[in-house]
């Protein structure tokens, strides 16, 4: 899976996208690094997710992570937690809001 593929298949997922449980409204910035870094915007509002190519919005929390993890990460061969813990993922503000990206990523 490519970033591209995993854009269009978060997309996909959030136009459907209904909460078992409430997320909160937050707007988080991933600071995606490697050869095809980039920065996308996943927003959540009024109980809907969206993920979208950043354009200077104001973040609540800041992920930085290489497109390596980001993707194995999303297609659930590496845990968040693992990732995390081993220095993988950086998290600059409210950490208890980036829980909130696990409802978007494609089964």
């Amino acid at each position: 899976m490519t970033l591209d593929e995993l854009f269009d298949k978060v997309n996909e997922k959030a136009a459907t996208f209904v909460p078992t449980r409430p997320a909160p409204d937050a707007k988080i910035l991933l600071n995606i690094e490697g050869p095809d870094s980039r920065q996308w915007l996943a927003a959540f509002e009024d109980g809907r997710g969206r993920l979208a190519v950043y354009a200077g919005e104001a973040a609540d929390v800041t992920v930085t992570v290489s497109e390596d993890t980001l993707l194995s990460v999303a297609t659930h061969k590496l845990t968040t937690t693992m990732a995390f813990l081993t220095g993988k993922v950086r998290v600059e503000g409210d950490m208890d809001l980036v829980g909130a990206l696990g409802c978007l990523w494609p089964e």
